[in-house]
């Protein structure tokens, strides 16, 4: 789900690429064609975390369930940033 904050618009985009080899991991290819600066996860490998990071998106760390809820984690500013030592060592962390 694409979701700007600023003008309340929200786009689904589904992740053809959630079932990979590990290592293999592309997160930016899908997305190529629109324009974000952070995504919120509840895991996410380190390879990936490096891409969106190296690509000047920031990577932010959240274990809510409804979009609502984590918009409102996001607007309040309580969300954590996912870093290299937070991220996943394998498939099936999170």
């Amino acid at each position: 789900m694409i979701c700007d904050i600023e003008n309340g618009d929200n786009q689904f985009i589904a992740n053809v690429n959630e079932h990979h080899e590990h290592g293999t991991c592309n997160p930016l290819k899908m997305l190529q064609k629109t324009t974000f600066d952070a995504v919120a996860c509840s895991g996410m490998g380190m390879r990936a975390v490096q891409m969106l990071n190296q690509s000047g998106i920031k990577v932010l760390f959240s274990n809510s369930l409804f979009v609502e809820d984590l918009l409102n984690e996001y607007k309040d500013g309580r969300l954590k940033d996912l870093t290299l030592e937070l991220s996943c060592k394998q498939h099936n962390c999170h």
